[in-house]
């Protein structure tokens, strides 16, 4: 399974508890301080199952996460609701934002926490041959560089804090196969082929976002070419001591 399914801590509850803990008293502590303003991110992973690009009313609590997302997918549940409380009860201003993928530099490279493109970039920087990728390669998923992020992020600090769930996307579906060969001619080691090994488990066939409502509210958000924030991301990546 590639790690961007494993969620917060996988079935470690510890985590799922620890993380539950922080967010009730941040909120809290926001509150008691009289902090005018909060963004919780949330998670794609809130989502049931879907084979579209999903939307912000769509969510059903009556259907689970994906099981790989179950774990995390209701620690976000469960703080959107708390958020809901806050806004309702008490007059916070809360955005709730709901990225999908999130990648670039400052990422976790580390082999135990890395996701599927920090861990095919290290990889491939190893000049890995043969370069094997779990699954067929067709999983689709919605990538998106963090400044472009960062920058949506701000416009709903600043205009959207009404606690209306809103998703953060490229609205550009990428499968795993296309993401490890720009990885591949980005790192120079293009001479090799992916592999795919269909024995190994994979993550959930699909995964995207519409964010229809994002673009209506602002417009049309900048979004970063993938092979620009990739190359972005490895050459700070190889820029790091030990790296």
């Amino acid at each position: 399974m590639c790690r961007e399914d494993i969620g917060i801590g996988g079935r470690n509850s510890k985590h799922i508890i620890d993380n539950l803990k922080i967010n009730i008293n941040l909120l809290e502590a926001c509150y008691i301080n009289k902090v005018e303003k909060v963004i919780f991110i949330s998670s794609s992973t809130v989502y049931q199952q879907a084979n579209y690009p999903i939307c912000e009313d769509e969510l059903d609590l009556n259907k689970p996460p994906y099981d790989c997302y179950r774990d995390v997918g209701w620690l976000n549940r469960y703080v959107e609701q708390l958020c809901k409380y806050y806004f309702k009860d008490h007059g916070m201003k809360i955005g709730i934002v709901r990225p999908t993928n999130l990648y670039g530099p400052y990422d976790k490279f580390d082999d135990e926490r890395s996701h599927i493109l920090p861990a095919l970039i290290k990889r491939a920087l190893r000049k890995e041959n043969p370069f094997v990728v779990w699954g067929d390669g067709e999983v689709i998923r919605d990538f998106v560089y963090v400044d472009d992020f960062i920058d949506d992020l701000f416009g709903i600090f600043e205009k959207k804090c009404d606690c209306d769930p809103i998703n953060i996307g490229s609205n550009k579906a990428t499968t795993v196969k296309a993401a490890a060969n720009i990885i591949l001619n980005l790192c120079g080691h293009d001479s090799v082929t992916p592999q795919f090994d269909l024995s190994k488990p994979t993550a959930i066939p699909y995964r995207m976002l519409n964010v229809d409502k994002l673009a209506m509210t602002f417009g049309n958000r900048k979004r970063t070419s993938l092979e620009e924030g990739l190359s972005k991301t490895i050459r700070w990546y190889e820029h790091l001591p030990n790296s």
